[in-house]
């Protein structure tokens, strides 16, 4: 078995029960020290502190089984603001703001989430008006998430 795949089923294994889950682990670097990198989330997002401690009982655990006896260098911590959203666990907690949405075929919506099921996002986008007015209107628009190539959630600082 890999390392990365032995240290997502450590995370899973620590994490079971609480709020967390793991969106992303690699293993990169060098041979002679190797660069763990694991990305966490919650269901309600995750703070520093969850990701300290997750880091802690990472390491230990990973010194315990020798999955890198040389050696590494371990960081763990949140998707940022600029990551894309990449598990349908991490939808629902960005419900009601903005998100673009990239599609198989292409085609690129954004608008607010108002929902987000496993398997399904429903976006409220403003378009002007089909009878050539300028008046906006919202329309609900509903993805399959197996379509959804990219979506990311847009920062508003008002």
């Amino acid at each position: 078995m890999k390392e990365q795949e032995r240290i997502r089923e450590l995370l899973d294994t620590q994490l079971n029960g609480t709020p967390y889950f793991v969106v992303e682990v690699t293993v990169g670097g060098s041979r002679l020290t190797p660069k763990v990198t694991i990305m966490l989330d919650g269901d309600r997002g995750i703070g520093i502190d969850a990701c300290a401690d997750a880091s802690r009982q990472l390491d230990q655990a990973i010194e315990a089984q020798e999955l890198f006896p040389k050696g590494y260098v371990l960081e763990v911590s949140s998707p940022g603001v600029d990551q894309p959203l990449k598990l349908a666990r991490q939808y629902p907690q960005h419900v009601g703001r903005q998100l673009r949405v990239q599609l198989q075929d292409g085609t690129e919506h954004t608008g607010k989430l108002e929902a987000a099921t496993g398997t399904e996002l429903v976006l409220l986008e403003q378009t002007v008006g089909k009878n050539g007015k300028k008046k906006k209107e919202t329309v609900q628009t509903t993805f399959a998430l197996a379509d959804v190539t990219k979506a990311v959630v847009l920062v508003s600082f008002k």
